[in-house]
């Protein structure tokens, strides 16, 4: 499993494009994403308990549309492609999974906010669903 994590918006970029990289840009493999089937509805990551919403409610659409506003190099990644899953904390920090998979592996990228401001983003191949201590 890859896992990629940052915090700055130089280096998410970078941590990005890498990973647009690394799902394949020779010629001689086209790498067909597919959405995945439903993630689970709650999430244990450092002790922390996410649940995930039903749907995108207006607050999380102006967070990440602003986000992506900002970010245009970010919102070109092909993996963020359609509507993300949504998960929050009981103190409102939000994580937005977009989740896809080939024939042989699987693409994700989260995005995280906490109290309204991005945090982090992590992007990596494999289970998705893991914090980077376990």
């Amino acid at each position: 499993m890859r896992l990629i994590t940052v915090t700055s918006a130089v280096q998410q970029l970078a941590a990005l494009l890498m990973l647009w990289g690394l799902q394949g840009c020779s010629a001689e493999t086209t790498a067909v994403f597919r959405p995945m089937s439903t993630p689970p509805d709650k999430l244990h990551i450092d002790s922390t308990t996410w649940q995930r919403q039903s749907e995108m409610t207006e607050g999380d659409q102006r967070l990440l549309t602003n986000y992506l506003r900002h970010q245009p190099s970010v919102a070109e990644n092909p993996l963020l492609q359609g509507n993300p899953s949504v998960y929050r904390t009981p103190v409102g920090d939000r994580r937005f999974y977009w989740l896809s998979q080939t024939d042989t592996e699987v693409h994700w990228v989260f995005l995280g906010f906490r109290r309204g401001r991005f945090m982090e983003t992590q992007a990596g191949t494999g289970p998705p669903f893991v914090s980077a201590a376990e």
